[in-house]
Formats: structure tokens, C-alpha cells, sequence
């Protein structure tokens, strides 16, 4: 058993240290809502995030903006993340006295990289200004995403006698 613990963690290790950096990722976001998801990076470890996405028990489409701030965790690949930004929700034809929504969303999660694919659960909560149905709004997801354009290497300079 002891010996199956230990082959366990090499694997998940060997996956952590092939992950790479994204530049670009996109997929789907499921959870209370479901919809898509789009990141740029924009700064070392900074991130825009895009998400659109329909309720399930209500007709509501909503469009979220959040800059990111993403923090290495236990080892490469893996990371927490927290974040803000403004959000619209809009309403379909049957508003019943209904009021589209706008306000700000926070977001806080981790997320994994295993090659060319990022998973990722998360929180996020929202406060409306403007109409919704109610003030306050809370979600939580699991966002798939596929990395498009994966970031580029750093070159590493072993050689630090040629500095000299």
C-alpha cells in the first residue's frame, strides 16, 4: 500500500511539472449556471477572464468581466486565484416586471493544469446595482478550458561564468 501511495505521487507530480503556462484558454463553465469561458493573460500572473452564461432555472443571460490575480500553490500547475470585475445580466422576453442586472462579481478558486487542459472550481459571488431579482447572487463551477496558445519558455542560462 505504502508503495502504491508513493507511485501515486510521482504521477501527480509528473504531471504538475510538464503543465504549462497559458496565454490563451478557452471551454465551459458548469455549475449553478451553465456557460463559456474565455482567459488572456495579460501580465505574469494575471489574467482577464470573459464568462457568458444562462441559468438553468431562469432565463437570465449573464456576461462577467474579472480581472485575475493567480498565486503558485503547493507546486507548478496548480494555483488559487482570486479576482473582480463588472458583470450585466439580461433578461429574455418574459421579463414578468424584471429589471437587467448590473453590478460587480468577485471570484476565488484553484485551478489545474494538466498539458493543454485547465480545470478549474471556483466561487463567485455578485452584487447587483440595478435590477436582478434579488442583491446579492452566488455561484460555484467547475470551468473546463482548453489552453489555445500555451506561453512561451523562458530560456534558462546555466552558464553563469559567461557573464563575466
Amino acid at each position: 500500500m505504502r508503495i502504491l501511495s508513493i507511485l501515486f505521487l510521482v504521477v501527480i507530480m509528473s504531471f504538475s511539472v510538464h503543465a504549462q503556462k497559458y496565454r490563451t484558454a478557452a471551454g465551459i463553465r458548469i455549475g449553478t449556471e451553465f456557460g463559456l469561458t474565455v482567459q488572456q493573460l495579460i501580465l505574469e500572473s494575471t489574467t482577464i477572464e470573459g464568462i457568458i452564461q444562462k441559468g438553468f432555472f431562469n432565463d437570465q443571460t449573464s456576461i462577467t468581466v474579472l480581472y485575475e490575480q493567480h498565486q503558485k500553490m503547493i507546486f507548478k500547475g496548480l494555483n488559487f486565484y482570486i479576482g473582480a470585475g463588472p458583470h450585466a445580466g439580461i433578461y429574455g422576453k418574459d421579463r414578468d416586471g424584471r429589471k437587467n442586472s448590473y453590478g460587480l462579481t468577485a471570484i476565488g478558486g484553484i485551478e489545474m493544469r494538466f498539458g493543454k487542459l485547465c480545470a478549474s472550481f471556483d466561487y463567485k459571488p455578485a452584487i447587483n446595482f440595478v435590477g436582478g431579482e434579488q442583491i446579492f447572487d452566488s455561484q460555484t463551477a467547475i470551468s473546463l478550458r482548453y489552453i489555445i496558445i500555451p506561453a512561451k519558455k523562458k530560456e534558462k542560462n546555466w552558464k553563469f561564468w559567461e557573464k563575466w
